[in-house]
């Protein structure tokens, strides 16, 4: 397999330098949402794994952007971190969702046996 040209790989250093310093002059939008929505989260969640989601939201949201759909990137990036907070937060919720899986599995079961 060739090797990509050096024109290539330049323009893909300079998106990923416009990438980064992207994500750079929004951390702080991470940090914000990521106290709110903390409040309203068991004790357990750490603000650290919810901050480091939002990044990955914001990450996402610097690649996914675009500007033709008459949304500001602020705009979108709130959604793209919140909705990575979600799915965060679906991942943590442990033995709870465990126990609620095999609950609903099981009621059915009681119902048909004799």
């Amino acid at each position: 397999m060739p090797a990509p040209s050096v024109s290539v790989q330049a323009k893909q250093g300079t998106n990923q330098d416009v990438r980064d310093q992207i994500v750079l002059e929004h951390l702080s939008l991470v940090k914000a949402i990521a106290v709110r929505v903390h409040e309203n989260l068991p004790v357990n969640v750490d603000l650290d794994d919810l901050i480091h989601a939002g990044v990955l939201g914001l990450f996402d949201a610097v690649t996914k952007y675009d500007a033709t759909k008459n949304v500001t990137f602020q705009a979108y990036a709130k959604h793209r971190i919140k909705a990575r907070f979600s799915t965060a937060c679906g991942n943590w919720t442990g033995p709870l969702a465990t126990f609620a899986n095999v609950r609903s599995r099981s009621i059915p079961l009681l119902a048909t046996s004799p």
